[in-house]
Parts: C-alpha cells; structure tokens; sequence
C-alpha cells in the first residue's frame, strides 16, 4: 500500500490548530504539532534540514513552522494536501492571538507583535490571501476550514478521502463565553465562602 499524501496544516496560531490537531490523530496520521525549537532555527537561521528530515517521518503537521514553510513542503511533496484553517473575521482571530500572547512565558516577540493590532491583522490577512492565491489553479490541494462557522467532519473527511469517524468533533482550546465564566466564578466563590465558614467554626 503507497503511503497516504501528506497533510499540512497551514493556518496560524489561534485559527483551531489544536482542534485540526486532535481530528487527525482521531483519523489515524501520526501528527506533528507545534515544535518551539525548530521554529527558531527555520525562522531565524534559515535551517530548514530539520523540518525536512521530521517531515519525511511524519503524515500530518500543525503550527509553526509548518504555516510558515508550506511552499517549500508543497515543492518538497507533490500530492500533499494543505488546511488553511481560519477564524470567523479577523477580529476574532486578534483577539484570541492577544489574549494568548498575553498569558505568562510567552516570548516577548509575540507580546510586542499583538501590542500593534493593524500590523497583525494585516500579516494574518496576507498570510490567508497569499495561501488562497498559491492554490486558486489547484483547488483540490487546499480546504479552507472555519470551526466557527460549522465546518467539521463532513469538509475534513470529504477532502482527506476518509470516513467520517462516529466521534464528535473535538473543539480544542474554546474560551468560554461570559455566561460560563461568570458561573465558574460563583462557583469559585461559594467554595471560598464555604472554607471561610468552617475555618471560623
């Protein structure tokens, strides 16, 4: 049996990456997410043997630095297949970049970058237009997917060739909207409440 083309995933950070994620290894691929350290080394030196030598070993790819180097993964292997996952507006997509950037340990690059909102909703506008325009005479090697909007497993599958799996589908990292958090936080503090009263006893 040939080995199945593989699968990259080229959307940014904070587009459902982590859901693309977890459905390709509900399918089977043996995936590959985001790897901090080659990151650096591709993005800043260049140095792209790595990528390529993880690559050949692997079928499916998320993050950086695979949303960076997706043209030299599609020269590299031609019947690869190419996900540009995407959120709702721009807007969406900024504000959960900045929120993220914004949570201890990230690099201070990404703190700074989130701090210009124009600069980054423009690269990320770029970067979704470039990857459209790379494939507009090649539309079957790329699906756009927006989690948001109701793409699921239907559009996955049907564009992998594979079954639909009898799973739902595994929305990773969602932020809660307000009506949750605000219950969590009563929660929160019924507990504190609750500790308080029987410390006092």
């Amino acid at each position: 049996m040939s080995p199945r083309p593989k699968v990259f995933c080229i959307g940014y950070s904070k587009t459902g990456t982590t859901t693309f994620d977890k459905c390709m290894r509900i399918l089977g691929y043996d995936h590959l997410g985001f790897r901090p350290g080659l990151s650096r080394r591709v993005l800043e030196e260049g140095d792209t043997a790595e990528a390529f030598r993880l690559a050949d070993a692997h079928e499916s790819f998320d993050d950086w630095p695979w949303c960076a180097i997706y043209p030299e993964m599609d020269r590299r292997y031609p019947d690869a297949r190419f996900v540009l996952t995407v959120r709702k507006d721009s807007a969406a997509w900024f504000d959960s970049f900045r929120a993220h950037a914004a949570r201890a340990g990230l690099a201070e690059a990404w703190r700074l970058k989130a701090a210009n909102p124009q600069a980054c909703i423009a690269e990320y506008e770029r970067h979704n237009r470039v990857a459209r325009v790379r494939f507009a005479a090649r539309p079957e090697k790329l699906l756009v997917v927006c989690w948001e909007k109701g793409d699921g497993w239907k559009e996955l599958c049907g564009f992998l060739g594979t079954d639909v799996p009898d799973a739902p589908l595994p929305h990773a990292n969602k932020r809660p909207d307000n009506a949750m958090l605000w219950k969590a936080r009563k929660t929160i503090r019924r507990c504190r409440n609750g500790i308080a009263r029987r410390l006092r006893r």
